[in-house]
């Protein structure tokens, strides 16, 4: 028997170890790495309606707990390139500011500061802007803010019924000749950001007029992007409530979580300060701020191949490790 274990060490050491390298450079032996995403129409929008949620991922977030926020519009109010003696920052700069100081916040509760890596990448053949604070990343993709109802001209909803073609960003960037050209670019966002993920979260807004009734219409646009965007990819599906929520929706959230998603909307408020816009600090937004109110809406199974590949991996590994152990201690006697 003895014997046969030295030989049996001997064979794991020359063919066995190599292939278990191979193993850990192909992935089987990687870890589990998870992706929350958070569709944003507007800067305020994940603050505002998905803020405890939110706040708890970016806190957490790690080399194998990552965050994607994807801002679709520029949350321009169509007056996106006006500057003045007073307001020498474009609205929608101002807001983009405000979104990263919401990150900012909660990022810092590690206490280490980090630095705004900003670059502009190519998907799907069109160019976008993309800043990234450790472990999170946003995109911001500055299309036209389509007002409440959906009725300004360039509004995501007029593209989406091909009332207009070409929809450019607001600082012409890029242009997006039709909504499937849209859909096709987000759903590459999501493929590229979470391509190592074995689990993915999808944050957005409640498409349903009964569980999500008078909302804004870029809230509506921007989750329809992402349901189809998503369609063939395994993920879990959170929807929210939005503007609803403020209408007589009894508060849900702890204290604890009142002061986390009112401290994301004051740090976002402090950039509208800092550039001389008004402040909205105000019944109107923070009323939002004691309650988050979604449901999970679809739990589409993920694949077994990351889970089954670490499986088969950490069965060789361990093989490996006993085998030699005991051919180890034999060889020495």
């Amino acid at each position: 028997m003895r014997h046969i274990i030295i030989h049996l060490g001997i064979y794991l050491q020359k063919k066995v170890a190599p292939f278990i390298v191979f193993l850990f450079s192909a992935g089987f032996l990687q870890a589990s790495i998870n992706t929350s995403v958070y569709v944003s129409a507007h800067q305020d929008d994940w603050q505002l309606f998905m803020g405890v949620n939110a706040y708890n991922d970016i806190v957490k977030s790690s080399d194998s707990s990552r965050v994607l926020i994807v801002y679709v519009t520029a949350g321009d109010y169509s007056d996106c390139l006006t500057t003045s003696d007073t307001q020498p920052v474009p609205y929608f700069l101002a807001r983009e500011q405000g979104a990263k100081n919401s990150v900012e916040l909660a990022a810092n509760t590690h206490k280490q500061r980090y630095e705004w890596e900003n670059d502009t990448v190519k998907i799907h053949g069109h160019l976008l802007l993309r800043s990234s604070y450790k472990f999170i990343t946003c995109y911001f993709l500055r299309l036209a803010d389509g007002a409440i109802d959906g009725q300004r001209n360039l509004s995501l909803r007029n593209f989406r019924k091909n009332r207009f073609a070409n929809n450019y960003s607001i600082d012409s960037l890029t242009r997006y000749t039709n909504w499937n050209d849209l859909s096709t670019t987000c759903s590459n966002i999501l493929e590229f950001e979470t391509k190592n993920s074995n689990e993915i979260f999808l944050n957005l807004f409640d498409t349903s007029y009964v569980y999500n009734p008078n909302d804004h219409s870029d809230h509506y646009e921007t989750a329809l992007i992402f349901l189809n965007a998503s369609n063939t990819m395994p993920v879990k599906r959170l929807v929210y409530e939005g503007y609803n929520s403020g209408n007589n929706r009894a508060a849900n959230l702890k204290n604890l979580d009142i002061m986390k998603e009112s401290a994301l909307f004051a740090a976002y408020n402090q950039a509208m300060i800092d550039n001389n816009y008004p402040s909205i600090w105000n019944n109107d937004y923070i009323r939002f701020c004691d309650k988050n109110y979604f449901r999970l809406v679809s739990v589409e199974p993920q694949t077994e191949t990351p889970h089954k590949k670490s499986v088969i991996g950490m069965f060789i590994l361990l093989t490996l490790v006993i085998s030699l152990f005991y051919y180890s201690v034999l060889t020495r006697k």
